[in-house]
């Protein structure tokens, strides 16, 4: 389970929102995560990478669930743009297609487990500004209003980023 606290921590700060990080560190949701997923391995049929990390977001999902509930500002969260099963809304799985060819699922899933690896070395404000606009699906003012940034700090923050990542991948091929 080590292997993935990277992932799981840079889903936690994806799916957590400010108020629920002020009264719950996201370490400790990656903690729980993680020891939710060891002592439950045996439920865990997938065999790919992206079925483990897909089974490692629903029990973070629980989790957050949990927590929000106990913090008394409901359970689930909404998906921006709705139907969380559409546009990435603080997921990647939707990368890995379901009519996709096993060979195309695991060059998808080598693709989604590069691109997590190249985020953790970004520095934290350029992965979070990434995360919220794409893999959250938010505008670039609400990026900003989450961030406490002006929207022209916040696209400096996606550009770099974005050329940080590229620079990342391509040096990887």
């Amino acid at each position: 389970m080590e292997q993935f606290r990277g992932y799981v921590w840079r889903q936690a700060l994806a799916e957590m929102e400010p108020w629920l990080r002020g009264k719950l560190d996201p370490a400790d949701v990656v903690q729980q995560t993680l020891l939710k997923a060891y002592q439950n391995r045996d439920q865990l049929h997938g065999r790919s990478l992206a079925e483990h990390l897909a089974w490692l977001r629903s029990i973070l999902r629980h989790l957050l669930v949990d927590a929000r509930r106990k913090f008394g500002r409901g359970g689930e969260r909404p998906f921006p743009g709705g139907d969380p099963k559409g546009l990435p809304s603080g997921r990647v799985d939707w990368l890995v297609d379901d009519a996709s060819s096993p060979s195309q699922r695991a060059i998808r899933s080598e693709l989604m487990a590069r691109l997590h690896e190249a985020m953790a070395h970004l520095p934290e404000d350029r992965r979070t500004a990434l995360e919220l606009r794409y893999l959250q699906g938010l505008s670039v003012p609400e990026v900003s209003r989450r961030m406490g940034r002006s929207t022209a700090a916040v696209a400096g923050l996606l550009r770099r980023g974005l050329g940080a990542l590229r620079e990342v991948l391509d040096a990887d091929r």
